[in-house]
């Protein structure tokens, strides 16, 4: 029988059948999918075969085919990966320049990854209520260089509901990601468009400015007009280069010391499949990006080999070129 993946709960997955039916299942075997190291084979918005057995659970034998996947590394795991949510149309990133501050590094290794796996991104600016004069502006100049690039950006208050009607319309017949770092009101803003579901909302530690995790598991909601919100837990950090081979389509075999040289083959291989996914990247973003400066800026960002400082005076420099 063939359901959909709408929660992930640790070792039980719920999934909704074609049926209607909404059964607790648990993985049958051990899933390895195509070579790929995941802390979680089984992710949010897969299609999956389950046996249902006589105590009305489920095991999940099989994985159909994803169209894409958004992954990230694995927390306390760095040779690890973690996928965030499967068979996506859109992601919407949300941001917010303070309470807490949302680095442009973050968001730039987070879109870079996204166009690795041809994901489409939102930027979702939220809090717009809290801001001073000099926040705003800096808002307004990071919003103009993301539009320039590319990536439409939403201004809202979640908690006051000021352009959430835009989102929600935004949301209607799609299967979007919700993402960002904790304590950017992901919870507020579902409450917002979805107010049946009233999730738990936490505070900010006024100590170190960091949100507190209040989404514990990754989580499907419908929405009105047909499609679906995944609600994933806020994320501390982003790590993009950190890919296997495997995922990138690198060749070898991986195997280590093969032809008793001393060489280990294996640390080349991973290597040279990270060389691949960067070039594959700077193809990427090279057809997305129409202005040689923007380009170079966000590549470098991205690789994590420079800081970008917009906060400082060049972001406006730069956006008043544009």
């Amino acid at each position: 029988m063939k359901g959909l993946v709408i929660k992930n709960t640790g070792s039980w997955y719920l999934v909704k059948t074609e049926d209607g039916r909404t059964i607790e299942c648990k993985i049958k075997g051990n899933f390895r999918l195509k070579g790929i190291r995941s802390t979680n084979p089984i992710a949010v918005g897969d299609y999956v075969q389950i046996i249902i057995n006589n105590e009305g659970t489920a095991f999940i034998s099989e994985i159909e085919d994803r169209k894409n996947y958004i992954i990230r590394r694995a927390s306390n795991l760095s040779k690890q990966s973690h996928i965030l949510a499967a068979n996506l149309d859109q992601c919407m990133l949300i941001v917010t320049i303070n309470y807490p501050e949302t680095s442009t590094i973050f968001i730039d290794r987070f879109l870079a990854t996204a166009e690795a796996y041809r994901v489409p991104v939102k930027l979702i600016f939220n809090k717009i209520d809290r801001y001073n004069e000099d926040d705003t502006r800096y808002m307004d100049a990071l919003i103009t260089l993301y539009t320039y690039i590319g990536y439409p950006c939403f201004k809202v208050s979640a908690l006051n509901n000021i352009g959430t009607d835009e989102v929600k319309k935004d949301l209607k017949g799609k299967v979007t990601l919700l993402s960002g770092n904790s304590g950017v009101g992901k919870s507020t803003l579902i409450n917002a468009i979805l107010p049946e579901q009233t999730l738990k909302t936490g505070e900010i530690s006024d100590y170190h400015n960091k949100g507190m995790h209040t989404t514990t598991f990754s989580e499907m909601f419908p929405v009105d007009g047909g499609g679906y919100i995944i609600d994933t837990p806020g994320i501390k950090g982003f790590g993009t280069f950190d890919m296997e081979e495997e995922e990138v389509g690198a060749e070898g075999d991986g195997e280590e010391d093969e032809g008793g040289d001393g060489e280990d083959h294996k640390a080349c291989g991973q290597d040279h499949g990270k060389q691949i996914f960067f070039a594959q990247l700077v193809l990427i973003l090279f057809r997305r990006f129409f202005d040689i400066r923007l380009f170079v800026a966000f590549l470098l960002i991205a690789h994590g080999a420079v800081y970008f400082p917009l906060k400082d005076h060049l972001c406006y420099s730069l956006t008043s070129s544009l």
